[in-house]
C-alpha cells in the first residue's frame, strides 16, 4: 500500500506525505456554509490537474477527477501513477471510482486517502463499455450494493462518500436507492436530472430531481443542463438543491461559476499556462483542443472556422490559434461578443418549473 500510495503524484505536483497533512477539506460542512455549492463534474479525458486547478480559480468550489477504474488502480501501481496526479492547490478534490465491489472500493480509496478530500461512486455513466462491466449505470438496477459499498468504505475510512446516479424511468426507484444510500452514511447525492437512454439535449426531469430532493436529507446536487449561473441559480429555485454540477457548461465555459457568458481571453491564457506548468497530468494537447474548440463556440466560431485548431500539435500552437482568433476581431473593431443563444443557456427548463411548482 505504502508503495503504490508513494506514486500518486507527478514530478511536478506534491508527495503524498504533503497531500496527507492538508487534506481533509470538510466538503459537508461547505453544504451548510453555501447558498448553492458551485461543482466541476467529472470530465473523461477532460478532469485531469490543470483543468480542475482552471475550473478552481474561476469559481468551482469543489472539484471532481475523471473517473478512474478502481480495480485497475488497486491491481497496478502503474495504473494509479498514470490515471492520477495532484497539487497542493487542487482541493477541495473528489476522486470518483467506476466499481461494483466493496472491497476493490475501499482498497482503492485508501490508496488515494491521503490526496483527496472524498470519494464518489459512479452510478451514472451510461456509456455501454461501462454497463458490460457492471459499472456506471448498471449500479441503478442495484441499490443494495450501492448501500453495501458506502458502508464498507465507511466502516474503514472516516472520508466523505458521495454518489452520483441518473434518474430511473419510475423515480421511485430512484428514491429508495438514495435513501438505501443515506441510510448506509453517503455525505451527498449527485443527480443527473435525465434518464440512462437521454439525449445530452434532452430537457432534464425537474420533478424528478425536486422529488429526490425532498426525500432526503443529505445534501443534493443537481447535474444536467447547467450551462449558466442563470440556469443554475433557476434549477436551486425550482427544486431546492444544494448545489450544481457542470459538466459540457464548463467545457464550453470554464469561467462558468464566476458568472461569466463565455470564456474570457485570461481564462485561455491560465488554461494554456497550467497545461505547460503540469505536462505529466495526462491532460494532453487532443484534450486543449477540445476545450478550447468548445470554448470558442459561444463566440459565434463555427466547427468550419476552427477546423484548423485541430492541426495544431503543441500547447504553444494551440495558445498562438487561439490569440489569433481574438487579435483579429480586436483589430477588425468587432471585439469577439457571445451569441444571444449563449445568453443564460438552458435556464429555461428550470424557470417554468419553478413558476409551476
Amino acid at each position: 500500500l505504502d508503495e503504490a500510495a508513494s506514486v500518486t503524484t507527478s514530478a511536478e505536483s506534491t508527495s503524498s506525505a504533503d497531500s496527507a497533512s492538508r487534506r481533509g477539506f470538510d466538503i459537508v460542512k461547505l453544504f451548510r456554509e453555501r447558498d448553492l455549492v458551485r461543482v466541476a463534474a467529472p470530465l473523461v479525458r477532460i478532469s485531469r490537474l490543470p483543468f480542475r486547478l482552471l475550473c478552481k480559480k474561476w469559481g468551482a468550489d469543489v472539484v471532481y477527477t475523471h473517473m478512474i477504474y478502481a480495480d485497475c488502480i488497486v491491481n497496478s501501481p502503474q495504473a494509479l501513477a498514470s490515471d492520477f496526479s495532484t497539487s497542493s492547490h487542487d482541493s477541495p478534490l473528489v476522486v470518483q471510482f467506476g466499481c461494483k465491489d466493496p472491497v476493490t472500493f475501499t482498497k482503492a480509496a485508501q490508496l488515494l486517502s491521503s490526496d483527496c478530500d472524498a470519494f464518489g461512486l459512479n452510478c451514472g455513466c451510461p456509456k455501454s463499455k461501462h454497463l458490460r462491466r457492471g459499472i456506471g449505470c448498471s449500479l441503478l438496477r442495484t441499490p443494495e450494493l450501492v448501500a453495501d459499498i458506502v458502508a464498507q468504505c465507511n466502516a474503514v475510512l472516516s472520508k466523505p462518500i458521495e454518489v452520483k446516479i441518473r434518474l430511473r424511468k419510475d423515480v421511485r426507484e430512484s428514491v429508495e436507492l438514495c435513501r438505501r444510500a443515506e441510510k448506509a452514511g453517503v455525505s451527498w447525492i449527485t443527480v443527473h436530472a435525465r434518464q440512462v437512454k437521454s439525449n445530452d439535449d434532452d430537457a432534464p426531469n425537474v420533478e424528478g430531481l425536486r422529488l429526490v430532493k425532498e426525500s432526503v436529507t443529505v445534501p443534493v446536487v443537481a447535474n444536467g443542463a447547467i450551462y449558466s449561473m442563470t440556469a443554475a441559480r433557476a434549477c436551486q429555485k425550482a427544486t431546492g438543491v444544494d448545489g450544481v454540477m457542470a459538466a459540457r457548461g464548463l467545457m464550453h465555459n470554464p469561467a462558468m461559476f464566476t458568472g461569466a457568458v463565455a470564456c474570457p481571453r485570461e481564462c485561455f491564457t491560465d488554461l494554456f499556462d497550467l497545461s505547460a506548468a503540469h505536462p505529466s497530468s495526462g491532460f494532453n494537447v487532443r484534450s486543449l483542443r477540445r476545450v478550447c474548440r468548445m470554448s470558442l463556440l459561444p463566440y459565434g466560431f463555427t466547427k468550419r472556422t476552427l477546423a484548423p485548431l485541430e492541426q495544431c500539435e503543441t500547447i504553444d500552437a494551440v495558445r498562438s490559434f487561439v490569440a489569433e482568433q481574438f487579435d483579429r476581431a480586436e483589430h477588425a473593431g468587432k471585439p469577439l461578443c457571445v451569441r444571444a443563444t449563449w445568453q443564460d443557456r438552458n435556464a429555461h427548463h428550470f424557470e417554468g418549473a419553478a413558476h409551476s411548482g
